[in-house]
């Protein structure tokens, strides 16, 4: 419950451009706290630290009431004025909301946007807008734990020791927590910068060719060295880019909005019930074919997730939460914002006007000339 409900909130809060980067900073409040707990609980008690962590969430709590709701949802519960007030207290009072609200209102009365009853939600899952995304999230979400990204996070030090790795394994899990740290805030610039589509292929191919290293040197490697060390920090640099942080990301982008809340907090729960079954089977399949068999595994779901990703993964960046749930529900024959639309055409119409002005005053220079020649003009 409290890993979903943030997400929805950013997600719905932000600004096209914004909202990938504010999205991932969920992700990065995760890997701080993994980082800070791996570091505190070399010096701390256990009952310390979970009577801390319990000051801490009720500190959270009460500040949660504080938060206004988000502009999407009181869309469907009340009035365009007091959504329209609420957009101001996230965009601020200088900012013009009125071409944003607007859109919203259209967006609204086109799709037939109302409050629903739970089990109206319910029969909505049957939709193309809904189930296209959920399984595309799914998928996603399906080829991050066969590519072994949970498993490797949480059996950090068991992989490191049969690594051979010539490094303190305490050390090496620390280093590698950071690592994931440091990623998640260039994952947020890249996220930024060049999309969602760049940024998870770059990630399924970097996983399959560390996975496939890795492999090769469980299998022929037997000294010890530093160089798996160096792999598994590349693992994780990958991996950050973009099986840990997208799916989390992308889910509350493509999920339409009536049942966001709902679909949402379901995927984290199949996501968990994921997470929980590979780390659960792990040591059998460990103990079955070795840590070496395990990562080539890896690999080769990994190859498979880039096809699945290149093939049914869209790119939302820039795009509004309209766009992409009209592009579900086949009212936008394809994934490209109408922002970038109206300015070709303002862009085509301004080159149009320039060519006929260049024209007109070329013809006006040719008219001149004539007369002052005493000839007939050129046509």
């Amino acid at each position: 419950m409290g890993m979903g409900t943030p997400r929805v909130y950013v997600t719905e809060i932000s600004l096209p451009n914004m909202r990938g980067v504010i999205a991932v900073f969920t992700i990065l409040s995760l890997s701080f706290g993994l980082t800070l707990q791996a570091l505190l609980g070399s010096s701390f008690k256990w009952n310390e630290l979970c009577l801390s962590y319990g000051v801490f969430s009720a500190v959270i709590s009460i500040s949660s009431l504080l938060l206004p709701e988000t502009p999407y949802y009181v869309l469907i519960k009340s009035t365009q004025n007091e959504a329209e007030k609420v957009l101001k207290r996230f965009r601020g009072a200088e900012y013009n909301t009125r071409n944003e609200i607007t859109e919203m209102m259209d967006f609204k009365a086109t799709n037939n946007i109302s409050g629903l009853t739970f089990g109206t939600q319910i029969k909505l899952f049957v939709t193309r807008a809904v189930c296209l995304p959920f399984w595309i999230v799914i998928g996603y979400s399906v080829v991050t734990q066969l590519s072994g990204t949970s498993i490797i996070f949480v059996w950090t030090v068991d992989f490191l020791q049969a690594s051979k790795v010539s490094f303190d394994s305490g050390s090496a899990h620390f280093f590698m927590e950071l690592v994931r740290l440091g990623m998640g805030v260039v994952s947020a610039i890249l996220m930024y910068k060049i999309g969602r589509r760049p940024q998870a292929l770059i990630s399924s191919l970097g996983v399959t060719v560390m996975c496939f290293v890795l492999g090769f040197l469980l299998l022929y490697n037997h000294s010890v060295t530093i160089y798996p060390f160096i792999c598994y920090l590349l693992y994780v640099t990958f991996s950050t880019l973009g099986y840990y942080t997208l799916p989390f990301v992308m889910m509350y982008e493509l999920y339409p909005l009536q049942v966001r809340g709902v679909l949402g907090g379901l995927t984290n729960s199949i996501i968990n019930f994921m997470v929980f079954g590979v780390n659960a089977a792990f040591p059998f399949f460990r103990d079955l074919v070795g840590h070496a068999y395990i990562l080539i595994s890896f690999a080769m779901a990994s190859i498979l997730g880039t096809v699945f990703l290149f093939f049914c993964l869209p790119e939302t960046k820039d795009l509004t939460l309209q766009e992409i749930e009209e592009y579900f529900n086949d009212l936008r024959p394809t994934l490209v914002s109408q922002r970038s639309v109206i300015a070709a055409q303002r862009s085509q119409l301004l080159t149009q006007t320039l060519e006929s002005n260049a024209l007109r005053s070329r013809s006006t220079l040719d008219l001149t000339l004539s007369k002052a020649a005493g000839r007939k003009p050129l046509n």
